[in-house]
């Protein structure tokens, strides 16, 4: 249905009626059409609907608020406030505008059922990136989407993932990993990614997949029940890329002498804090933090 935008009027700002809510309640907000609105109402489902982590913009909510006044006084003027289409739309933004207060407890816990769930399985998948800032135009926007459907055809047609993804993806660590993320499981990717590949079968490619880094194309390898997590610890010595032969044969012979002085008896722990070359956790007696696939 059209809405008459040229039916409302906001009579004064929104911010100071929040900041002077007592003394402001029986103000006029806003008239559409011949109907006013006072203050008061809205305040009143503003504040019903802010989290203490989670606090929504007064603008944000003043668009709720303001599509859902439209809507109804619209409908009204066509005659179709009885219907069934509109009765059900009305509901929608009704519980669009009171979900954080009348269905918090409940959505809280379908999130930590479906991260739960997600927790006990892990995906291998491959991606490419085609970066895209979040502010971008709507002309770059498009232009990146483009680009990466026509990325996702070449797939399709048959063509490698890995030789694609590495003359196309934006991920500077494509050119180690040809894309390949390994295994992962629940909180490890950001949310939009995570939703997208839990969502896709064995074998299946994605549709470019917006996240705030830019547009993504999936593809998921495997699926498997979650290896769950690990403590070990470690004893390093270094010889990182670019070491010279002479570096890296010295730190092999030093590693091979620690090992026999383990077989002979040696306290892990107390080698650990005499030889590794990694400081963070030689001081915790190698000790690593717990992890799992992805980590």
């Amino acid at each position: 249905m059209g809405i008459r935008l040229s039916q409302l009027l906001i009579s004064i700002f929104v911010l100071p009626l929040i900041c002077q809510a007592q003394d402001m309640n029986s103000g006029i907000l806003m008239y559409v059409g011949n109907n006013s609105t006072e203050a008061g109402e809205f305040i009143r489902m503003y504040k019903k609907s802010l989290e203490p982590d989670n606090t929504l913009q007064v603008d944000d909510y003043l668009k709720q608020f303001t599509l859902f006044k439209l809507k109804v006084a619209d409908a009204i003027s066509e005659g179709y406030d009885t219907t069934k289409a509109f009765r059900s739309e009305l509901n929608g933004y009704r519980s669009q505008l009171a979900q954080n207060y009348l269905t918090d407890s409940q959505t809280k816990e379908n999130l930590l059922r479906k991260a739960y769930q997600r927790s006990l399985t892990e995906i291998n998948a491959w991606h490419m990136l085609i970066a895209l800032p979040q502010d971008a135009s709507p002309v770059d926007t498009l232009k990146a989407w483009k680009k990466a459907n026509e990325i996702r055809a070449r797939i399709l047609q048959g063509e490698s993932f890995d030789l694609v993804a590495r003359s196309t993806s934006d991920d500077k660590s494509v050119k180690i990993n040809g894309g390949n993320l390994g295994y992962f499981t629940a909180f490890q990717m950001i949310m939009p990614f995570e939703d997208a590949a839990y969502s896709m079968k064995k074998g299946s490619l994605s549709k470019p997949v917006r996240t705030p880094y830019g547009y993504h194309i999936i593809k998921v390898t495997d699926i498997r029940p979650s290896k769950g997590r690990i403590l070990v610890a470690h004893i390093m010595k270094n010889a990182p890329p670019g070491t010279s032969e002479s570096d890296i044969k010295r730190a092999e012979e030093e590693i091979y002498k620690i090992y026999k002085e383990l077989l002979e008896g040696g306290v892990f722990s107390e080698l650990a804090k005499k030889y590794s070359d990694h400081k963070e956790s030689a001081a915790k007696g190698g000790e690593l933090n717990w992890f799992g696939s992805g980590k």
